[in-house]
């Protein structure tokens, strides 16, 4: 749905396009343009209940792997549903086959990591999933953690400490760093 309109984006570009130069401008740059915006729209990554929706169709999906399933073909199955989730209501997994198990690698690196794949989304039983058939169509990311207001006030605020007070301080030594008359023993108020 989103290639489609990418597509029509790019033909209404293009009609407008040719009457304002030669042709050939005209043709390069509806070529270019169109295979620009549909590279544009694959590079979204969908959750694993959207990704559902969109099956024989390559995209990314990026999920949090809880478990790896070994099963006893060689089959191997990354679990991106909770614990929570029972097994009859999950509805999508990475399914890496015993005789891609060379290329794909070892996928315990994954486990309990935020990652995202690409692949051509497949039912099977009701279910969907991507075949990993190389290392490549899989990339771990980095989660996002739920930062407050506060703490990202704190990390654009960029703390430098004075050095004027930090001015003959080593930190073998038993004083204070700072010269304070507060600090002094025969300081009175």
């Amino acid at each position: 749905m989103q290639r489609e309109s990418s597509a029509r984006a790019a033909d209404s570009v293009c009609l407008r396009a040719r009457g304002r130069g030669p042709l050939f401008w005209s043709v390069l740059s509806c070529t270019i343009l169109a295979a620009a915006l549909p590279a544009h729209a694959a590079r979204r990554c969908y959750s694993p209940a959207t990704a559902s929706r969109h099956l024989h169709h390559r995209l990314c999906v990026k999920a949090h792997v809880y478990q790896e399933i070994n099963l006893d073909d060689g089959t191997r199955i990354l679990d991106v549903c909770g614990p929570e989730t029972h097994a009859d209501r999950c509805r999508f997994a990475f399914v890496s086959l015993d005789r891609s198990r060379s290329r794909v690698g070892s996928l315990e690196s994954f486990v309990g990591k935020e990652i995202e794949v690409r692949g051509t989304i497949r039912p099977v039983h009701g279910r969907a999933e991507i075949l990993l058939s190389n290392a490549k169509q899989i990339r771990i990311t980095a989660a996002r953690k739920n930062v407050t207001k506060e703490e990202a006030r704190v990390r654009r605020s960029h703390f430098h400490p004075n050095p004027a007070l930090l001015k003959g301080f080593d930190a073998t030594q038993s004083r204070m760093p700072i010269a304070d008359p507060a600090f002094r023993s025969g300081y009175r108020n």
